[in-house]
């Protein structure tokens, strides 16, 4: 009798060690995928970002321009929609300042609300004037028949230029 319960009690042991042991492989790999999506979602951010700017186009509609300040900025551009066409769509970009960190988010007609990157410290916009007689960055842009050069992503600690394209049609 005493045997019997000896082995049953190490059978249980052995199977509450292996319970255990997958507890842990299904933890890591709920750990691994989420920072898979992380990664993918910062990925994904940066490049609708930059196809948002590099897009962006000068229209006639005076109420449609091209404006930006240091905290945000309005244009229109191409969205992908779900269907996974790209449709001309309106954008703007803002910047939500946190207490540690800003975050960049989009607001566009096609697809709602997104939060493209995060990052620590502030940030702000700036606009590339390529005036050949005057070419300086600037704090806001106003123009419905022209479009910056390029738009940058200031901090303290870097600048992200994203050049914007130039249509010829």
């Amino acid at each position: 009798m005493l045997e019997l319960i000896l082995a049953l009690s190490l059978t249980g042991a052995a199977m509450l060690g292996g319970v255990l042991l997958l507890d842990q492989v299904n933890d890591e790999t709920a750990r691994i995928i989420a920072r898979g999506a992380g990664g993918d979602r910062e990925s994904n951010g940066a490049r609708v970002l930059r196809r948002l700017i590099v897009e962006a186009h000068a229209s006639n509609d005076t109420m449609r321009k091209f404006a930006g300040d240091e905290r945000s900025v309005s244009f229109q551009t191409r969205c992908d929609t779900p269907g996974g066409w790209s449709e001309p769509c309106d954008a703007t970009l803002a910047i939500d300042d946190r207490e540690d960190s800003s975050a960049v988010v989009a607001d566009l007609s096609v697809g709602g609300s997104l939060t493209l990157r995060r990052d620590a410290g502030r940030r702000l916009w700036r606009y590339l004037d390529a005036n050949p007689r005057d070419t300086a960055w600037a704090t806001r842009w106003s123009s419905a028949t022209t479009l910056p050069a390029a738009v940058a992503l200031v901090s303290a600690r870097d600048t992200i230029v994203f050049p914007v394209q130039v249509r010829r049609d």
